[in-house]
């Protein structure tokens, strides 16, 4: 006999077991099975403190993202809200886009510190260029490298995830990216897909559970006949046939997803409803706003009594008819005024009153805030950086920054390792193909498939925007003594407080300096406090040895 307890099926043989109980503890008193069976009912654990306290339990195993999306799409329409967590999340996290560190490992590129500095410079000066053109680096040739990663975290927090499909360019041999929106990846209807794979939510999977291949929906569109529309379904593979590397792929907008889930959610998808709530409610105190100051005053009297004329300003009237509670009809006259009118007939037993309706509510400002602070702990940023509300002190303000920068950190490292990277990998290995970087043994690799040399050759770091200092002055001293200490490296001031390499920083400032020597300028940096200028040691030295050399001539002399 098989029995189902909280989804789980229980073999039970009727030869061994004594079914033969009136209560729960002549259960526990029989045979193995009947114990097992009882354990289970008595001391399982759900959660619940006391029956029907958690409410419904709900199953994510099946989750419509269809719904999810549209929804997400619609707050960012209509929700000021909504699109506010969008802007700031896009600001910081992308802004003008994350720019590329070359750093290959030269234990397995045996390449000298020389050598490396100039393959690091052609590298990135090649990936600049490839980057910054249109016609390269997008496959429809509208977006910058910079823009197509906007466009792709905006996709994926919106839509939940993003198809990115690596295309080559016929003319130039190099890679363009095509960015696909989620919601167009879905399951063909009546698709049989390869023996031995399944499909879910437009992903073909394998028989290892890996993703081999993405169904993305597409419409053939005739404005002429509505009714010959056709939508049909292409297969897109994961891997290329001949090369093996991954050319198509889904980037997630919340990584904070089960491992059975095989799409992402909208970043919004878990506080829809009180983004929603919280507009309805904004809406209504504007309203009632809005209400109330149309009604200033009404006139309070007594049964039998109506008021005289107006006075000073009176520009409109109009009669109208309505129904009186006993249901008699009266004539009821609405007068617009200018301001500063004056009711100067009112009989006895009249006197205007003011319409005041206390609104709009005076704790709705607080209420808003608590509700924006719970929806921003939620998807991790401080309620300060998403407010943009730095009211509190120094320290305070600084923490939250600090906060922020430890999620910006985690969040560069995730965007760079599901997109940036992979692109900035295809990009070396098509140059190395087709003989635009000379690297004898990553062409070597590539051929043999060797991916821990790859690796070490493409490795990088990517860096977003240096976000502008609280208190910049407190930041240098503070980096001006680490460095002092050998804490830090210059490398790591540069990139904290300016956002810039060392090296180029460097670079700068010798052909500032060249320039302001060969103009006669003087900065601070080459003065001492008191504004004398500085003579480095070896013009001192030749200025001393000039003058030794007249005095001796003057002797002679």
């Amino acid at each position: 006999m098989k029995l189902n307890f909280f989804g789980f099926n229980i073999n039970i043989d009727k030869k061994k077991a004594n079914h033969s109980f009136n209560n729960i503890n002549d259960i526990a008193t029989n045979d193995k099975y009947n114990y097992y069976i009882a354990d289970i009912m008595q001391t399982i654990f759900t959660g619940d403190p006391y029956p029907g306290s958690f409410g419904l339990t709900k199953d994510y195993v099946f989750v419509d993202y269809y719904t999810l999306r549209i929804r997400s799409v619609q707050l960012f329409k209509e929700n000021p809200y909504a699109r506010g967590i969008f802007e700031r999340l896009l600001e910081n996290e992308i802004n003008s886009g994350l720019s590329l560190e070359a750093n290959p490992i030269s234990l397995y590129t045996h390449l000298e510190e020389e050598e490396t500095s100039e393959w690091i410079q052609k590298v990135e000066t090649d990936f600049k260029i490839w980057a910054e053109t249109p016609e390269l680096c997008d496959y429809y040739k509208q977006k910058t490298f910079a823009q197509l990663q906007n466009a792709l975290r905006f996709t994926s927090l919106v839509s939940g995830d993003c198809l990115v499909v690596l295309r080559i360019n016929p003319q130039s041999k190099t890679p363009q990216i095509q960015l696909i929106d989620g919601s167009n990846i879905q399951t063909p209807l009546g698709y049989e897909c390869r023996k031995g794979n399944t499909i879910r939510n437009g992903i073909e999977y394998d028989s290892l559970g890996r993703q081999v291949a993405y169904y993305v929906r597409q419409v053939c569109f005739n404005e002429s006949n509505f009714e010959n529309n056709i939508l049909n379904y292409k297969r897109v593979p994961a891997f290329g046939e001949k090369s093996g590397r991954r050319i198509a792929w889904l980037v997630y907008g919340n990584n904070t997803r089960l491992l059975n889930n095989d799409r992402g959610e909208p970043i919004l998808s878990h506080v829809l409803y009180m983004l929603k709530d919280l507009d309805r409610y904004k809406d209504a105190e504007m309203r009632a706003a809005v209400i109330n100051g149309m009604l200033p005053l009404f006139i309070k009297k007594s049964e039998g009594l109506g008021s005289g004329g107006l006075e000073y300003g009176a520009i409109r009237k109009k009669t109208i008819e309505v129904g009186d509670a006993d249901g008699e009809k009266r004539q009821l006259t609405i007068t617009s005024n200018l301001p500063g009118t004056i009711f100067n007939e009112l009989n006895a037993g009249e006197e205007p009153i003011s319409f005041n309706t206390q609104r709009p509510n005076v704790n709705f400002a607080s209420f808003q805030d608590a509700i924006i602070d719970t929806i921003a702990s939620s998807i991790g940023l401080p309620p300060e950086i998403l407010r943009l509300k730095f009211q509190n002190n120094f320290s305070a303000s600084r923490q939250a920054n600090n906060e922020f920068s430890v999620y910006l950190q985690k969040r560069n490292y995730l965007f760079a390792q599901e997109f940036l990277q992979k692109i900035y990998e295809e990009k070396i290995i098509t140059a190395v193909l087709n003989g635009d970087l000379e690297a004898k043994e990553l062409y070597q690799a590539i051929i043999n498939n060797d991916i821990k040399t790859i690796k070490a050759w493409t490795k990088a770091s990517w860096s977003g925007i240096s976000r502008p200092s609280v208190d910049i002055q407190k930041d240098v001293n503070a980096m001006a003594t680490a460095l002092e200490y050998a804490i830090v490296t210059r490398d790591y001031a540069c990139d904290r407080i300016m956002g810039k390499k060392f090296a180029d920083v460097a670079r700068e400032l010798k052909k500032e300096k060249e320039l302001m020597e060969k103009l006669g300028i003087s900065s601070k940096d080459l003065e001492t406090v008191s504004g004398i200028p500085i003579i480095d040691d070896d013009s001192a030295k030749d200025d001393n040895d000039d003058e030794d050399e007249n005095n001796l001539n003057n002797k002679k002399q």
